[in-house]
């Protein structure tokens, strides 16, 4: 499967996709809980963008002189999330690439802040997408992945992923062969909607 857009993107039958209708709303929340954690500042990249949804909530909370980078590999997704931060691209504050957690295109040791929703589960080579994102981060940054366990176990039930590695141990214990610091998972809350945020630092 190609892209992170999350679970549903995937999702081809029409009676899972009206089972499912009630995630749709929580994965925005995700995008949103990410760039909260993030005290965003510098510049920040999101890994698989979507719609842009995330880049968006990051955009208002960046300031002026902060700057915002997006890698995914879907070019409908780049079209989708280009008009939605179409003002941020015009001044030069957003910039949107085509292109893969293994092989990212930016240049060593640039980013602050990383941050992706819905994503890890779908890259081919976890060590190599792991070592390719702490090569674009600074000494001092630090990246945060936010999920929902208990939606993924649902899509696992309803057969949606059925070949999906989704659980989250392979992608922490990834991030510590690369050499990733603190990484570690929290559980967190917002009304009835549980999900969880996985913490990695570089030192």
């Amino acid at each position: 499967m190609a892209g992170c857009m999350g679970a549903w993107r995937y999702v081809t039958s029409l009676e899972i996709c009206r089972s499912l209708s009630n995630v749709i709303g929580p994965r925005h929340l995700l995008c949103r809980y990410n760039a909260a954690y993030l005290y965003l500042l510098g510049h920040v990249l999101e890994l698989g963008f979507g719609p842009g949804v995330g880049l968006k909530d990051a955009l208002a909370k960046l300031g002026p002189h902060g700057h915002l980078y997006g890698v995914d590999p879907s070019e409908y997704m780049h079209s989708v999330a280009s008009r939605r931060l179409a003002s941020g691209i015009q001044t030069g504050q957003v910039q949107l690439f085509s292109g893969t957690a293994e092989s990212l295109p930016l240049p060593d040791g640039i980013i602050d802040r990383v941050f992706h929703c819905n994503c890890y589960y779908f890259w081919p080579d976890l060590d190599k997408a792991c070592n390719e994102i702490k090569r674009v981060m600074k000494p001092g940054a630090f990246m945060v992945t936010t999920l929902s366990i208990s939606v993924l176990r649902m899509l696992e039930d309803y057969g949606v992923f059925k070949d999906v590695k989704w659980q989250p141990q392979p992608y922490m214990e990834a991030l510590q062969r690369a050499n990733f610091t603190d990484v570690n998972m929290k559980s967190f809350q917002q009304g009835s909607f549980k999900y969880q945020a996985i913490f990695a630092a570089v030192k």
